[in-house]
């Protein structure tokens, strides 16, 4: 998850998001995040499938929440991706 969040960041242009080693590339960050994922189906598969659908069943738990009553909406990667576009067409 934490890989492919990075390249979430890059491919967003998240203008707080400053990777600190110089040879960083988003690809790097995608493909570990392929490898982690084909490393835990390898290992054990059945516990695997269960935690992705455990992993999606949240996430929909979470968008499908009313967002008005969370405490903090501090946005995703798809709002950053809107904002980018604002932001270069004006």
């Amino acid at each position: 998850m934490v890989n492919f969040a990075c390249a979430l960041q890059v491919w967003s242009k998240n203008p707080g998001w400053r990777p600190a080693y110089k040879f960083y590339h988003w690809s790097a960050s995608l493909l570990g995040a392929v490898l982690c994922v084909a490393a835990m189906l390898i290992m054990e598969w059945v516990s695997s499938v269960v935690a992705i659908l455990l992993t999606i069943i949240i996430a929909i738990a979470i968008y499908a929440s009313p967002h008005e009553d969370s405490v903090g909406n501090w946005g995703d990667a798809t709002e950053a991706a809107k904002h980018m576009a604002i932001r270069r067409n004006l």
